[in-house]
């Protein structure tokens, strides 16, 4: 028997929850390289750094929540005896760093349309957190935002999902949302918390993936 068409208040029961860096934001920046470099070239340093002084031994427990991103920076550019604003240093990161993936923000913003309710879930600490929603509250009509810090777990752990379902207000019936990520981690995490979870990959089909998933369930 021939499908009818799926109605924009029958998807309006749907959710599109995506990640940001890899999906939303372009990590390679349009071919411009990584924020670091916008960096070193604002602070004349050595960005790369950083991963030593600060990713290594701090980024884990700040995106967990278990620890302010401020003042291990600012410990970090001690070490490094670099003389920059901890402020300063955060606004050229978020800034460089806000690239934002125009075909996919363009996709989703006609599920949107469509009655497909759009959410965020990222790995992020409260200040870049804060820094995402506002500006990609102007790109997209988003109807929630939890990250990793706020919940106190990183995306990789199943209880992350179960927890933003909560936070999200998601149906109960999670084959009613799917997560789009970058992170084969992650969406084995989505999926072992009964969330459809698709990986984003350029050199797959994943938005046919995406489309099956969001329609299909409401058409059968």
């Amino acid at each position: 028997m021939e499908k009818s068409p799926t109605t924009k208040e029958s998807l309006s029961k749907a959710w599109l929850v995506l990640d940001v860096d890899g999906v939303l934001l372009d990590s390679g920046r349009g071919g411009l390289g990584s924020w670091m470099e916008v960096f070193s070239e604002r602070f004349n340093v050595n960005a790369d750094a950083l991963r030593e002084e600060f990713f290594v031994p701090f980024w884990d427990e700040i995106v967990a929540g278990m620890r302010d991103v401020v003042p291990s920076l600012a410990e970090a550019l001690r070490r490094l005896r670099w003389d920059i604003d901890v402020d300063e240093a955060l606004h050229c990161w978020f800034e460089a760093d806000f690239v934002p993936n125009g075909d996919v923000v363009k996709w989703a913003s006609d599920y949107a349309r469509r009655g497909v309710s759009i959410a965020i879930a990222t790995n992020q600490e409260h200040r870049r957190a804060k820094f995402l929603k506002e500006r990609l509250a102007a790109l997209l009509p988003l109807n929630g935002f939890v990250y990793s810090a706020q919940i106190g777990r990183i995306k990789s752990d199943p209880y992350f999902f179960i927890a933003a379902g909560q936070e999200l207000e998601l149906p109960l019936d999670k084959h009613r949302v799917v997560l789009v990520d970058d992170s084969p981690a992650n969406v084995r995490s989505a999926q072992r918390a009964q969330w459809n979870a698709v990986h984003f990959d350029p050199s797959l089909d994943w938005r046919a993936r995406v489309e099956t998933l969001l329609v299909d369930h409401f058409e059968s």
